[in-house]
């Protein structure tokens, strides 16, 4: 796991080693263990800081081909790079190291850009060929690493973290309506827009061709390009598949050569990767966070005492949230709005102290339909419901702010937030499932998680994001996700019910919930002051007496009704101010190691 960052003059200003060195810092904490970079001609440059896990002697960056034409620089993890290495070993390929970077590096090389999606895992990557002048940039297929890109009449820049590309010399910061709309309407931004009119996500499962300057770009995988749902001969065939399926998408996630740990909160998902660590003869640590009023620790503990894991408490409260505010603040990057944040940053500095990987279920509730809201819009409609009906209702049952262009001042700015809406179709349960994926898993579940656990230098992996339980949820019936008693995640649980204790299998869905308004409460004089001192650029776009009202009921009539929207737009506002406060030029504090 590491950071990668680039940059790309197009004028004559050129890199000067400052520039470079500002890249590189900005993602420091994602890569302790090493970093480095390739220079071309004083004009372009692609980097990368390192966080060692696989190979931790030879897999510094960047890696070149046996030419030396062709270079990576590589963010994340593939799983199935030892399958991808004897093949390509079969076709007389030979390897410098054992690293899963230098597989992706010559998979490419022999594969072309075809070759992406054979690649099993999470990453980002940029590889060049100096000779023809060629770069390629990607993103993995459902958004797990992120990939920012800033681009003007002048430069392109691409880095792993949005705080990269505010802190270059001269780029331009203004805000773009449409990310500021959709920010507030789902309370994150998801791909392509962020809140800045010149810097985009790269969308997952995208491409950048290169050459020279100019570039195309191409899908490499999309979600709706799914096969039909599958004829199981019984339930039991989907089982024993199922079965199969997680076995190996969890125990090809325990590779590396660093300690490995579990985030178990007692729920379904974790509890199930719980159970495979200990099919294993794995001894994990497993690590949970609570309020001392509100937790899920009797499940936890339960799930660790039946297979015998060391497991880790930690209690929290909303004094330590605000304690570390700061610092959460500075470690979600981009402006997400789920207070969620804040405990899972409490936790990451505890897993620092044991761990330098931890396994995480994510993605459990989306391939097999975990969500209450899943379920409200099963009970509320039937077959003979519209699409429209159904994406309303399931909009609303999300918690997004379906009134958002009321307090944004361009009245007849466009709906863009409405452009996932084609993902709805017949077939209920997989339309809200693949809208989570494109939406809300890669913005808001993956950034959280990335952000705030690399920020303590340490790698989140999610084996329900495996390419092949993937397509095989894509494959399942919908009756084998939420059944007709509306049972969720039907299959998971016939697999995993006679080796998880009831506790778990029979407690309805919590996740973990922090009190908005104790927040908004504690952090009083810094919200007053937010409104007191307006950032200009986001008063000219939205509505300010609509919030500042809003403030106003929540403090001075003890109005809670719109909390999580105060907070979201008290959010949006911090981390506005904090890159527009950036200084564009830091002192060198590191040895600059030019390859």
């Amino acid at each position: 796991m590491c950071g990668i960052f680039g940059a790309i003059e197009k004028s004559n200003q050129g890199l000067s080693d400052l520039k470079i060195e500002l890249l590189q810092k900005s993602i420091q904490h994602r890569g302790p263990d090493g970093n480095g970079f390739y220079k071309f001609n004083n004009f372009a440059v692609f980097g990368n800081v390192r966080l060692a896990i696989v190979d931790r002697s030879l897999g510094q960056q960047p890696i070149f081909d046996d030419t030396g034409d062709w270079g990576i620089v590589y963010n994340g993890e593939v799983y199935n790079h030892s399958e991808l290495r004897e093949r390509l070993i079969a076709k007389g390929w030979s390897f410098k190291t054992k690293s899963d970077t230098e597989v992706v590096l010559k998979h490419f090389i022999a594969s072309g850009v075809d070759g992406i999606k054979d690649l099993n895992g999470m990453f980002s990557f940029c590889i060049w060929n100096i000779k023809k002048n060629e770069y390629f940039i990607a993103r993995d297929r459902l958004g797990i690493k992120p990939l920012y890109i800033y681009e003007d009449v002048g430069r392109f820049i691409f880095s792993s973290e949005l705080k990269t590309i505010a802190q270059y010399p001269g780029v331009n910061l203004e805000l773009n309506p449409l990310g500021i709309q959709d920010n507030l309407y789902f309370r994150y931004n998801p791909a392509p827009h962020t809140i800045y009119k010149n810097v985009t996500k790269l969308d997952p499962g995208t491409y950048l061709h290169f050459k020279g300057t100019n570039y195309t770009r191409w899908p490499f995988w999309n979600v709706s390009n799914h096969g039909p749902f599958k004829k199981f001969e019984s339930e039991a065939e989907a089982v024993r598949e199922l079965d199969v399926l997680l076995e190996k998408a969890i125990k090809s996630q325990l590779m590396g050569e660093v300690p490995v740990g579990v985030l178990l909160s007692g729920g379904l998902d974790s509890s199930t990767i719980s159970y495979y660590i200990h099919k294993f003869g794995q001894d994990l640590k497993t690590f949970n966070i609570g309020f001392k009023e509100l937790n899920e620790f009797e499940f936890s503990r339960a799930v660790a005492k039946k297979f015998g894991l060391q497991h880790y408490e930690l209690e929290t409260s909303v004094d330590e949230l605000i304690a570390n505010y700061e610092g959460i603040l500075e470690s979600i990057d981009e402006p997400i709005a789920d207070p969620a944040c804040f405990p899972l940053f409490i936790l990451a500095k505890e897993l620092k102290k044991h761990v330098t990987v931890v396994l995480s279920g994510e993605g459990g509730d989306e391939l097999f339909g975990g969500y209450n809201q899943y379920v409200n819009i099963l009970k509320k409609f039937d077959a003979s419901t519209t699409v429209d009906d159904r994406y309303n209702a399931f909009i609303e049952n999300s918690f997004y702010f379906t009134d958002v262009n009321h307090y944004m001042n361009q009245k007849m700015l466009p709906k863009d937030y409405l452009r996932f809406k084609k993902y709805f179709y017949e077939a209920p349960i997989l339309s809200m499932n693949i809208y989570d994926l494109v939406t809300w898993m890669p913005d808001n579940l993956m950034m959280k998680a990335d952000k705030t656990l690399m920020y303590h230098s340490l790698e989140g992996r999610f084996p329900f994001l495996d390419n092949d339980l993937l397509d095989f949820s894509f494959r399942l019936p919908e009756k084998m996700k939420i059944n007709d008693s509306l049972i969720t995640k039907y299959i998971l649980r016939k697999l995993v019910e006679p080796n998880l204790p009831k506790s778990v299998l029979e407690r309805p869905k919590m996740g973990f919930s922090v009190p908005v308004p104790e927040l908004l409460t504690k952090l009083g004089d810094r919200v007053n002051t937010a409104f007191e001192s307006p950032n200009q650029q986001l008063k000219e776009i939205v509505n300010w007496n609509y919030f500042e009202q809003m403030k106003n009921n929540f403090f001075k009539s003890n109005d809670h009704s719109n909390a999580l929207k105060l907070w979201n737009f008290f959010i949006l506002n911090e981390k506005i101010n904090q890159y527009d406060n950036y200084s564009r030029v830091a002192k060198p504090t590191f040895a600059q190691a030019e390859i």
